[in-house]
């Protein structure tokens, strides 16, 4: 039986690199990993409201890892929109969850030329509780905002690695 998974395994493998499975992040050149370095050459623009800074802190961290760059190529320029909706709601009205959606749409433009390279409009959705106490829930509804904010950071960066990486095969 772990010979069977074995040999599984190792044909799984094979098939992989023979239909030209690469991970997204992996190396692909001699220098260094192309993708990352095409972070690096970012620069994110300021988002408005507090919501903004955190989304726009969470990309810093995983674009510009090494840091700012002191002439990036490349510019993020992001809009983001909040909604709140209620959810659960007791039979006397009063509401005890609330969707908070975030909805960011960028642009990664072209620093030289000013030609708009990538969008997108991606979304995240985080519930949170509204409670008893009115700080209890202005903290769950933070909290909520911090997760989104992390979950779009996550999918812009995705969305940015694939670009990059189609944009080299071309």
């Amino acid at each position: 039986m772990t010979s069977r998974r074995a040999l599984l395994a190792v044909t799984l493998a094979f098939t992989l690199t023979a239909c030209g499975f690469e991970p997204l992040y992996g190396n692909r050149q001699q220098s260094g990993d192309a993708v990352f370095n095409d972070f690096h050459q970012i620069k994110v623009a300021t988002i408005p409201e507090r919501h903004g800074q955190m989304l726009r802190n969470e990309l810093l961290d995983r674009l510009n890892y090494k840091g700012e760059p002191s002439q990036p190529r490349y510019e993020l320029k992001v809009s983001l929109k909040e909604e709140q909706r209620e959810v659960l709601v007791r039979s006397d009205q009063v509401a005890t969850a609330v969707d908070l959606t975030l909805t960011a749409k960028y642009e990664l433009v072209d620093r030289a030329n000013g030609a708009v390279l990538s969008t997108a409009t991606p979304r995240s959705i985080m519930r949170f509780n509204v409670l008893a106490s009115p700080y209890a829930t202005l903290s769950s509804a933070e909290d909520a905002r911090r997760r989104a904010a992390k979950q779009l950071a996550e999918d812009i960066r995705a969305r940015l690695a694939v670009y990059f990486t189609s944009a080299k095969g071309k």
